[in-house]
């Protein structure tokens, strides 16, 4: 009776041992299966990160090199809304570029909120004025660069076109999960200017263009608004500058002057109470670029 029992617990020990095999075979199987999905999945997101810089640095590369007669914010835009086909080595990996907006948020200490985008650092003259100052009052527009009591504002100025926040997605399946993305921010850039050899003071660089107004400010109240254009080596234009403007009298009498936009690119040149028939003047824009500055010449305003 003994052996008898003593049989049948050694069969039910040998089910059990068999079966407890059995399943941690099955585990090991499903961890096995596991961790090669894994190891797919993670080699995956290596290979889509690596794709991703590479789009990233040949966009980067592509905006070193603006077609003549361009602008780098709209050499660029056409650059991340073009057309952007998987690689031949990597068809599986679509891509997907655009543009984002650098969006900031409030400065705890002074509960200052920065208007969306780049800011010039440390630039401290020719912003836009933030509503805690009235403007010049002889101005019914406004003064960019003074508020009432004549101070410039001290906030760094905008620039919109020099650059853009890149964004780069590459996927590899349907699953929204699967997927890299990538940011950088690319900015313009800083091209050589004109040839400067005939002209030191960079007027190749530099010029002045009548954008709407008589030539001559000869009747009451008449008045023109002017700005500047620069343009490097390859004739591209620059955007975003700064310019610093005055009047030169070429005889006695005076005019008034008031910047338009926050960069002091764009002026309005008007008679005044004071000014005189007969009085000439110049404009003189001046900016500094590549290292130096530039001064160009306007053309004779007559009142």
């Amino acid at each position: 009776m003994s052996s008898r029992r003593a049989s049948g617990f050694l069969l039910m020990e040998a089910v059990m041992a068999s079966f407890l095999m059995v399943l941690a075979f099955l585990v090991a199987v499903k961890l096995y299966g596991a961790s090669l999905q894994w190891e797919a999945s993670t080699g995956k997101i290596r290979q889509a990160s690596m794709l991703a810089e590479r789009k990233m640095e040949e966009i980067r590369a592509r905006s070193l090199t603006i077609p003549g007669g361009s602008t780098f914010s709209a050499h660029l835009d056409g650059i991340i809304g073009g057309s952007h086909l998987p690689y031949s080595d990597a068809p599986i990996f679509r891509f997907e570029v655009t543009p984002v907006d650098n969006i900031h948020k409030e400065v705890e200490s002074s509960g200052f909120i920065p208007p969306d985008g780049i800011h010039s650092p440390g630039s401290t003259f020719y912003t836009r004025p933030d509503g805690s100052a009235t403007p010049y009052s002889s101005d019914p527009q406004g003064d960019y660069q003074w508020n009432a009591t004549y101070e410039s504002y001290p906030y760094s100025r905008r620039m919109p076109q020099s650059y853009r926040l890149v964004q780069v997605d590459v996927r590899w399946n349907s699953d929204p999960k699967d997927y890299v993305r990538l940011i950088s921010l690319i900015g313009d850039p800083i091209l050589p200017p004109r040839d400067t050899t005939p002209n030191p003071n960079l007027n190749q660089t530099l010029s002045v263009v009548k954008e709407s107004g008589p030539n001559n400010l000869t009747g009451t109240g008449a008045s023109a608004i002017y700005r500047i254009e620069v343009y490097a080596n390859n004739n591209s234009q620059v955007q975003d500058v700064s310019a610093v403007w005055s009047l030169h009298p070429l005889n006695d009498g005076t005019a008034d002057l008031f910047t338009l936009d926050s960069s002091g690119t764009r002026v309005r040149v008007s008679r005044s109470s004071s000014s005189k028939n007969g009085t000439s003047l110049r404009l003189y824009p001046q900016i500094r670029y590549h290292g130096k500055e530039a001064r160009a010449i306007g053309p004779v305003i007559s009142l």
